[in-house]
């Protein structure tokens, strides 16, 4: 709760800002080998500051996780994210449904690779600059996205000592829709793990990004980062 208080008595202002959140969870395992996992979350938001966050949001996931070996584990996960703000008429549904393998051959070497389907889109009403769209500038204009992604993704982790491992990751992103492009990132990185958990990486990636229709964000980059995390 805010109060503005200004010069007079007669012109404080007391802005409120009510938010209620509904949060439910499940996690069951049948058998030592199979488990499920879910998770809803359902948010409504009546805030005064902005009209650009969210007034409703409802967000779900859901996890079946299958090991039939002690070395193999086969997930699939269904999730959705749904917004909604009544203030400025903006509205955006997205869901994704992926499947993923990890395996271990030796103890030392973690395999894991991925296929996600991501589906979205969103409606949004504006009013354009008078110059560029009188019209639309008094009436409004409705904007629509829309986005279909294929989502392939891979890496490996392999321990050479206790403390210090090397690893791979490579991920690819074929896009379809309002904005249609191709996306690709290869990154290989070294990591020290020091007392406290703290771990320092330096990676090195390779990114490319391609627009279908249009060519003018294109770009190649190399990138190379040095981070410190702390490890829960």
């Amino acid at each position: 709760r805010l109060k503005n208080t200004g010069t007079d008595k007669d012109e404080q202002v007391i802005l409120r800002s009510d938010d209620t959140i509904y949060s439910l969870g499940f996690f069951w395992k049948p058998v030592p080998s199979l488990d499920f996992m879910g998770r809803v979350l359902i948010g409504d938001f009546n805030n005064p500051y902005t009209n650009i966050s969210s007034t409703d949001t409802e967000n779900i996931k859901l996890r079946m996780r299958y090991r039939p070996l002690k070395t193999l584990a086969i997930s699939v996960i269904h999730a959705e994210r749904n917004t909604e703000n009544t203030q400025s008429f903006f509205k955006s549904n997205f869901k994704s449904d992926g499947i993923s393998i990890g395996y271990q051959p030796i103890a030392k070497l973690d395999l894991n690779v991925g296929y996600t389907l991501q589906q979205g889109k969103s409606f949004s009403f504006f009013v354009p600059d008078p110059a560029i769209d009188a019209a639309a500038a008094i009436f409004g204009r409705m904007g629509e996205y829309q986005a279909r992604s294929n989502v392939i993704s891979a890496d490996a982790l392999y321990g050479l000592t206790k403390k210090m491992k090397v690893g791979m990751d490579i991920r690819n992103i074929q896009s379809s829709g309002t904005i249609s492009f191709n996306f690709s990132d290869l990154g290989v990185f070294l990591g020290y793990l020091w007392p406290y958990n703290l771990e320092t990486k330096l990676k090195y990636q390779w990114i490319t990004y391609e627009e279908v229709v249009l060519n003018a964000n294109d770009y190649i980059a190399s990138v190379v980062t040095l981070s410190l995390a702390l490890n829960f």
